[in-house]
């Protein structure tokens, strides 16, 4: 019983030191990496080395592959190393009892998005995949001093109230600066917050020597997308374009612009830029008649020159007078003083605002009537004329009022030779009827007496008029409208014999274009005196007298 109780208590002091034995052999080596055992892999930190204990000091240390010293205190040994250190292996006779990786950190990756509250007040938004076990902050800069700093452990979300301005927002680690953190991907995550919405500015430069133009687009800051439609066709967005003239040509090119900030809002900006290569068109008129350049022209009248370009432009004229240049003058006055077969040149050249040149050169010979008429008699075919639409406004003489506007349509026909399609001629009769009164047989409207005859004659002033009376009346009594006639110059005219002693005729007519004339006035006859008759009767008596007294005293002889 002795014996059992003896061995009991000799195992039972061995025992602990036994455990202790096997725990920890003669050569076994621990490693700490801050104050933490190192079992398969260590996460870099900012200590730049390991602790081995060991009993051992003829271990051998190998960090890629490369011996690296140890500093002994006692069992404890230090080995440096540095951040891009990978592999670490503890080596004794040869043999590798002890091996490790090192690591960075384990990156942190956080997103960040904006969000708007009903009362539209805006936050950023700061979101984790995991809530942070380190101790890691982040840090809000505005206009690049710092405002917050919000400590994140243990958080997964963090929401930041924004305010106006330019906004950095970074996080890091206390314990590890070199641990990765990124928001959106990005060491710093930067943003520009208003409150008023995005606003897309543009310039459209001209390109020196060329009718292309630079558009040059000011982007708001911060935006996630942005693009660009040229005429309905999307193109890549840029901060400049360059638009293409065509040449001959003028267009207009529609450009669309639209940006969504971070924020989500939106802003749209149409931009209309006019590419300009089409030189400026003259028409030359001579009076109302275009003329085409390059040809010679033989004028028999000298009408006045007038210019008309199809936009504004600056203009330079040179003049030649039988082949002589001419020093500036106005035109139409040195084409006045021509004399008969002079030439007259003019070379006109026109700038518009885009700096588009064109040029035009027209030459005139002037001929007397009498040259005019030879040259129409010997004339067979007539040369032909300008393709233009052109309204001509020429007035008739007599009739000042009136006016006529003559349409001419042009146009090529197979041989693409330029022949005269139509014309029109629109009449503007504003002149009224005419009406005038006469004494028949050549007698005095002043002077006149029962039984005389007045005509009352329409004059028919111009063949397109059309003239005629509508009303006729003598005293309130209405003529009857087979009593008016026409004589040979086709006058429409009414015979009236005056019969009472007032007479009141009022007429009125009208023309083909609806002018109404009236008139009206009253004959007054005039009256008869008594001597007057006595005048004329007492001459007669005394002849009679006369004549009977020779007869009778006659025959008294004769018997």
């Amino acid at each position: 019983m002795k014996r059992w109780f003896l061995w009991i208590n000799i195992v039972w002091l061995f025992l602990p030191m036994t455990v202790y034995a096997w725990e920890h052999p003669p050569d076994a080596i621990q490693v700490y990496y801050q104050k933490k055992p190192v079992l398969e892999h260590v996460e870099y930190d900012e200590a730049d080395s390991f602790e081995i204990i060991s009993d051992d000091s003829k271990i051998q240390v190998l960090i890629d592959d490369r011996d690296v010293p140890i500093v002994w205190e006692e069992h404890k040994g230090s080995v440096p190393f540095s951040k891009q250190a990978h592999h670490v292996q503890i080596v004794k006779e040869k043999t590798i009892i002890k091996e490790f990786w090192i690591q960075e950190p384990k990156p942190v990756y956080a997103h960040a998005q904006f969000v708007s509250t009903t009362e539209g007040q805006w936050s950023l938004q700061v979101t984790f995949d995991a809530p942070i076990a380190d101790e890691i902050y982040m840090l809000v800069q505005k206009e690049e001093q710092v405002i917050d700093e919000i400590a994140c452990q243990n958080q997964k979300e963090i929401p930041y109230k924004l305010q106006n301005g330019v906004f950095k927002v970074h996080l890091y680690d206390r314990q590890n600066p070199n641990h990765v953190l990124k928001i959106n991907d990005q060491d710093t995550f930067t943003f520009h917050f208003s409150e008023t919405e995005p606003e897309i500015q543009t310039e459209v430069n001209e390109i020196s020597g060329s009718r292309d133009k630079e558009l040059l687009i000011h982007w708001p800051e911060f935006v996630k997308e942005k693009s660009v439609i040229v005429d309905q066709m999307v193109v890549e967005a840029d901060d400049r374009f360059v638009l293409k003239a065509t040449e001959g040509q003028q267009k207009t090119v529609s450009v669309v612009l639209k940006a969504t900030d971070l924020f989500g809002r939106t802003a749209l900006k149409p931009v209309d830029v006019l590419l300009d290569a089409k030189p400026p068109v003259l028409t030359l008129l001579h009076g109302q008649q275009p003329v085409m350049a390059n040809q010679l022209y033989i004028l028999y009248e000298k009408k006045e020159f007038i210019f008309f370009w199809d936009e504004p432009i600056e203009q330079q004229l040179d003049i030649y007078v039988n082949d002589q240049k001419i020093p500036s003058g106005q035109l139409n006055t040195l084409w006045q003083s021509l004399k008969n077969k002079d030439r007259l040149k003019l070379v006109c050249q026109g700038k518009d605002l885009q700096g588009n040149i064109s040029s035009y050169s027209y030459e005139f010979q002037y001929q007397t009537q009498i040259e005019s008429l030879l040259l129409q008699a010997s004339t067979v075919q007539k040369k032909s004329e300008k393709v233009v639409q052109v309204q001509t406004k020429d007035p008739y003489f007599g009739s000042y009022l009136d006016s006529r506007s003559i349409w001419r349509t042009w146009k090529k026909n197979e041989d693409q030779k330029i022949i005269l399609e139509k014309k029109e001629v629109h009449l503007q009769d504003r002149t009224k009827p005419m009406m005038r009164f006469m004494a028949e047989n050549g007698g005095s409207l002043s002077h006149l007496q029962k039984g005389d005859v007045l005509r009352l004659t329409l004059l028919n002033t111009e063949s397109y008029s059309n003239d005629h009376f509508t009303d006729i009346q003598i005293n309130g009594k209405k003529m009857d409208a087979d009593q008016i006639h026409k004589d040979a110059l086709h006058n429409e005219y009414v015979l009236i014999t005056l019969k009472d002693k007032e007479t009141k005729i009022v007429a009125s007519a009208e023309d083909k274009s609806g002018n109404i004339a009236e008139i009206q006035q009253t004959f007054t006859l005039e009256e008869t005196k008594f001597y007057g008759y006595w005048l004329l009767v007492i001459p007669g008596l005394v002849g009679i007298l006369g004549l009977l007294w020779k007869v009778k005293h006659g025959k008294i002889k004769g018997s």
